[in-house]
């Protein structure tokens, strides 16, 4: 959106691709999508643009999810100019960030916390992480056991647990053992 110098109280031009984009005649048209509080502080900020020159960059979203990143600049010629950046990817992919992120944090919790030894493998299964309780079983820090490679039940290890695998690559496939600890 474009105010010349002398009309920053106006209704402002959309110019570029903000018109046919986001389908609004004019500036005010644009603050009518946000909700009220929201559109408070775009013109707050469009304010003190007028006003004192003062730049500014917010992010704001409409309530149809869609989320933009306004900046507000002073033009050469002393007219006021509004960029606005549609952000709503990059936004919605932090949010899933997030939510991962938390979902991780739950299951690493859980992980850590369950008195049962439990253990993960890379795809050549190799022991690359286990809970405290696997390594207490093993009388030794999970450092040591990560970094040395224990087995809980060193019978059959790694090279067994291959062979478990090739033979799971046809079907679905379960084992039991037993293991006295403590």
């Amino acid at each position: 959106f474009y105010w010349p110098p002398g009309e920053e109280a106006g209704a402002g031009e959309a110019i570029g691709a903000a018109a046919a984009t986001i389908a609004v005649s004019d500036y005010r048209d644009f603050l009518d999508r946000f909700a009220p509080s929201e559109a408070a502080r775009i013109e707050a900020a469009r304010s003190a643009l007028t006003a004192d020159g003062t730049s500014f960059s917010v992010p704001a979203a409409v309530p149809d999810g869609a989320a933009y990143r306004i900046e507000g600049r002073r033009t050469a010629t002393g007219g006021s100019v509004l960029w606005l950046f549609d952000i709503s990817a990059t936004v919605a992919g932090e949010s899933a960030r997030a939510r991962d992120g938390a979902r991780l944090a739950s299951l690493t919790a859980v992980f850590e916390t369950t008195p049962l030894p439990m253990w993960r493998r890379d795809v050549n299964l190799a022991i690359i992480d286990c809970n405290p309780a696997y390594a207490a079983a093993l009388d030794a820090s999970r450092e040591i056991v990560l970094a040395e490679g224990r087995e809980l039940a060193p019978r059959g290890g790694r090279d067994e647990a291959l062979r478990f695998a090739a033979g799971a690559a046809s079907g679905r496939r379960s084992e039991r053992r037993h293991l006295v600890i403590g």
